[in-house]
């Protein structure tokens, strides 16, 4: 196929899975609704130095995010889509890069495997469609390695592309922090320690002129954090990077095996091969490195890989998404060693895995109420509610991706594995997972919106239970969150001489001071209530913050 047959193909599937519909579903929480929250106060505020969350500093990420996030709210409007567009935009960039990149480096038919699968990967595509910082990140880590790749096995000059490299490290570290910086030093690294040239990458990439050009690039906003905030933002600054890496921060915690389903499923149907290609790049790595160019790709695409994974599993603070920086490298080296002949071990993992993401999936629809009473504590919805049927045929998809273990030719069985699983992500993003968020995700938002009108500055507005920073956004004013063991700040509040809007879960309702359970509802919707206090009397003269 020739080079616009590759573009049409990928653009189309781009505009498919990465842009359309990226409002169909109501901003997740915690991070998504934080990130989109933080940036629609930005934008109200016209503070662009600090970020804020209801209105109180949030040092947890850099800006840049946020600022590309305020920039499509001022053109689009502050809603969904322009929240979640610089993700969207991010991997799209990403996949024209990694076939760029590719082309370069391997070859035009090479190229387009490594885009199409990097492109037809649950995690990517998945992160792709979040407002969260970690597809732009993902962008910047990648545009770092490549540019290395291309200063250490290109043609003279090779100035610009440490120069590139450069600006990459330091729009990374104005993504997400130190994180921007230590993935790429770190794939970078393993690499020249399996093929050497540590002395002549050190003498030709200049590193005083690098530092200086992260200085230029991302110094200011830190040094105007600091000299805001001081200490307290160092102090927090310290505890969102380095205590992560020694304690439980966020997440889920777990073993240093934590990644390992998560990269199994994450990249699914693809890391069905990726055991095989990381073991045959590391055997004589060092004779590959120095030898052709696709030597040297495969070992540098294992190293960056192997390097993200065993740094975030040694990491104490665990979620799925951190290891999204090594995605771009393992679809890199499974195109590149993408077999004629499917080996047993990849046919036996993609029946495997497709048989048990197939069974979860059925088994969830057939459990539906068991799910729903499973997916409460998080995501209360109605007591009838149950998984769409949707999620059945994802599942039965799933299972077919795992049939195509039947076929050995390494041709037909990417085709296959395209075509199968193109289908699954479509229907999966733009039929089940709306019909899910219309029953589990939007509805608390939903109430928000619809009584905007009638909650004034100087009303207080109160959400008990589970804490969804999303409705921060969708308030477009200050919330309070009181969860269920705090019930006295609950009555503290309630005896303040203001109108109170509560809005609870239903199954918490029990869980209230009589006197606020007793308060007529307002409204009602998935698995939430809206409680009203009575109008009071005079002028509104407190802003409620």
């Amino acid at each position: 196929m020739s080079a616009p047959g590759h573009l049409a193909i990928l653009a189309g599937l781009v505009a498919v899975l990465l842009f359309a519909g990226l409002g169909e579903v109501a901003l997740t929480d915690r991070d998504e609704g934080a990130n989109a929250g933080a940036a629609r106060e930005m934008l109200e505020q016209r503070s662009w130095i600090t970020p804020t969350l209801i209105y109180a500093p949030r040092f947890a990420k850099p800006a840049f995010v946020y600022w590309l996030m305020a920039a499509g709210y001022a053109t689009l409007g502050a809603s969904e889509v322009p929240a979640r567009l610089p993700s969207a935009v991010a991997t799209a960039l990403l996949v024209g890069l990694t076939y760029t990149f590719a082309r370069w480096a391997l070859d035009r038919a090479t190229a387009f495997r490594a885009a199409l699968i990097l492109l037809l990967a649950i995690e990517p595509v998945t992160l792709a469609r979040m407002a969260l910082t970690d597809a732009v990140l993902v962008l910047w880590t990648t545009a770092a390695g490549f540019a290395f790749f291309r200063a250490c096995h290109g043609a003279a000059p090779t100035g610009r592309w440490y120069i590139a490299m450069y600006v990459a490290l330091a729009l990374g570290l104005l993504t997400k922090g130190p994180v921007g910086l230590v993935v790429p030093v770190a794939g970078i690294a393993l690499y020249l320690a399996l093929a050497g040239g540590f002395r002549r990458v050190f003498d030709e990439g200049r590193l005083g002129w690098g530092l200086v050009i992260m200085l230029l690039i991302a110094g200011p906003w830190y040094a105007a954090m600091f000299g805001e905030h001081g200490g307290a933002y160092l102090a927090r600054a310290r505890g969102e990077t380095l205590g992560r890496v020694f304690r439980t921060v966020t997440g889920p915690g777990g073993t240093a095996l934590f990644y390992v389903p998560v990269v199994l499923v994450g990249f699914f149907p693809w890391s069905a091969f990726l055991p095989a290609a990381l073991v045959g790049a590391l055997r004589g790595a060092r004779a590959r490195a120095r030898g052709e160019r696709a030597g040297a790709v495969a070992v540098f695409a294992t190293a960056w890989t192997l390097a993200v994974l065993v740094f975030f599993s040694l990491v104490q603070s665990r979620l799925p998404h951190y290891v999204a920086p090594l995605f771009p490298a393992a679809a890199l080296l499974v195109a590149g060693a993408w077999p004629a002949r499917v080996p047993t071990l990849a046919r036996a993992l993609v029946a495997a895995l497709g048989t048990l993401i197939g069974a979860a999936l059925l088994a969830a629809w057939t459990l539906g109420p068991l799910v729903a009473q499973l997916l409460a504590p998080a995501y209360p919805a109605a007591p009838a509610a149950t998984l769409p049927g949707s999620v059945a045929v994802v599942g039965v998809l799933a299972l077919a991706i795992g049939a195509t273990a039947a076929l050995r030719d390494g041709r037909r069985t990417f085709v296959a594995l395209a075509v199968l699983t193109g289908a699954m992500l479509a229907l999966g993003f733009h039929v089940a997972l709306p019909a899910f968020n219309a029953d589990f995700v939007a509805p608390p938002g939903q109430l928000v919106q619809r009584h905007l009108p009638d909650v004034r500055p100087c009303d207080d507005l109160v959400v008990f239970g589970p804490y969804r920073p999303s409705l921060v956004f969708y308030a477009r004013r200050p919330v309070i969150f009181v969860d269920a063991p705090d019930r006295a700040r609950l009555a503290e509040i309630a005896a303040r001489p203001r109108r109170l809007f509560l809005l609870t879960p239903r199954a918490m309702l029990d869980r209230l001071p009589p006197s606020l359970a007793a308060l007529p509802p307002l409204d009602a919707g998935g698995g939430y209530l809206i409680l009203a206090s009575p109008p009071t009397s005079g002028p509104c003269t407190s802003t409620g913050r």
